[in-house]
C-alpha cells in the first residue's frame, strides 16, 4: 500500500519523535525531493532548542577553560556527570536546520507539536488502510490529548542512551576486565585507557568523564587524541604490563623472551617509528593536510595565466 501510494502521488505522512539535531536532519530529508513526504508530524517532549553547538557555549567560547578548571576540579565522577548533563540540555538543533524547519512549517507541510510525548496504548493501527492513529499526551497538562491520524511511517529519532553496560563490544570487556562507572560512563584513567593493565583507550562520548561535556565533539576528540598518545607512548616504555603480571626486581632484565622482552621490542618500534617520521621531515616527505593542498596548485600555469 505504500509503495502504491507513492507510484500514484497520493498523499504520505510520516510521524518524527525527537526534538534533536537528527530529528532536524530527518525531517528535511524526508520532505526535500526524491522522497516528498506529504507531511511530516514533529513530536517533540520539549519546546525545541536552538543552539550552535550540542553544548553551551560557555563550554565553547573563549572562556571555557574556567568551566574546564572547574570541571577537572570536580571532587568525584558524580559531580562531573552532573555537569556534564547540566551543560549538554538534551536535544538541540543548530540554527540552519531550525531555518528549515519553519520554511517547512510555513509551506503547511510540517507540523511541529512541542511538550507532547506518545501514549501508545490509546494509539491503534487500521490493518486495512496500513495506517497509525498515534495518541499524544502534554507533557505540562497530563489531560490534555491529541491524535495524529493516518500515519504511513514512524520514525524514532529520540538518541541513544550513552551506557557502557549497553554496548555490545564493551560487554565482554567489562566481564573480563570490569572497571567502575557512574551514570553509565566508564572511569577510566587520565590518559582514557581502560585499565592500566588493559591496552585499551577509549574516545568520544564515552570519556567524557575525563574529557569534558564536549568530550563528542571535534574539541573533545582533539583532546582525546592528545591523551591517548601520551597513554601509548607511556604503554610502549614500559613494555605495555600496566604494573600487572611482572615478577621482583630481581627478574628484570634475565631475558627477552617474557613479558620485560616484549617491553623492549615495543619500545624500539616506537622509536623507530619517530625516527623515519623525522626524516621525513628533514627531506621534506612530510607534509600537514594544509601543505598538501597547497602542494596541488600549479604555479607556473597561475603565473602564465597573469
Amino acid at each position: 500500500p505504500l509503495l502504491h501510494k507513492q507510484k500514484t502521488s497520493q498523499p504520505t505522512h510520516a510521524l518524527i519523535i525527537g526534538a534533536g539535531l537528527t530529528a532536524a536532519q530527518l525531517t528535511h530529508l524526508l520532505l526535500s525531493p526524491p522522497h516528498n513526504i506529504s507531511k511530516i508530524t514533529l513530536l517533540a517532549r520539549h519546546p525545541l532548542r536552538t543552539k550552535p553547538f550540542d553544548v553551551d557555549l560557555a563550554w565553547m567560547g573563549k572562556f571555557r577553560n574556567i568551566n574546564q578548571a572547574y570541571f577537572y576540579g570536580a571532587d568525584s565522577d558524580q559531580d562531573r556527570i552532573s555537569m556534564i548533563a547540566q551543560a549538554r540540555g538534551g536535544g538541540s538543533i543548530t540554527p540552519p536546520f531550525t531555518r528549515h524547519l519553519r520554511t517547512w512549517q510555513a509551506r503547511h507541510r510540517l507540523d511541529i507539536r512541542e511538550c507532547s510525548v506518545v501514549d501508545w496504548e490509546c494509539s491503534t493501527f487500521d490493518e486495512k488502510n496500513r495506517t497509525w492513529n498515534v495518541r499524544t499526551t502534554s507533557t505540562t497538562n497530563p489531560t490534555e490529548k491529541a491524535t495524529v491520524e493516518d500515519v504511513d511511517w514512524i520514525y524514532h529519532a529520540t538518541g541513544a542512551p550513552t551506557c557502557t553496560a549497553s554496548i555490545p563490544c564493551l560487554q565482554t570487556l567489562l566481564a573480563s576486565h570490569p572497571i567502575a562507572t557512574c551514570g553509565g560512563l566508564p572511569c577510566l584513567t587520565e590518559e582514557l585507557q581502560w585499565r592500566a593493565d588493559v591496552p585499551c583507550w577509549v574516545t568520544g562520548k564515552m570519556a567524557g568523564l575525563r574529557v569534558g561535556p564536549g568530550a563528542g565533539n571535534l574539541g573533545g576528540a582533539r583532546v582525546g587524541a592528545e591523551r591517548v598518545v601520551v597513554g601509548v607512548q607511556e604503554w610502549l616504555g614500559r613494555g605495555g604490563g600496566g604494573g600487572g603480571g611482572g615478577g621482583g626486581e630481581g627478574e628484570k632484565g634475565e631475558g627477552v623472551d617474557g613479558e620485560e622482552g616484549q617491553g623492549e621490542k615495543r619500545g624500539e618500534k616506537w622509536e623507530e617509528m619517530m625516527e623515519r617520521r623525522d626524516s621525513a621531515l628533514e627531506r621534506d616527505e612530510y607534509t600537514t593536510a594544509r601543505g598538501n593542498r597547497f602542494r596541488t596548485l600549479d604555479f607556473a600555469a597561475l603565473e602564465g595565466d597573469e
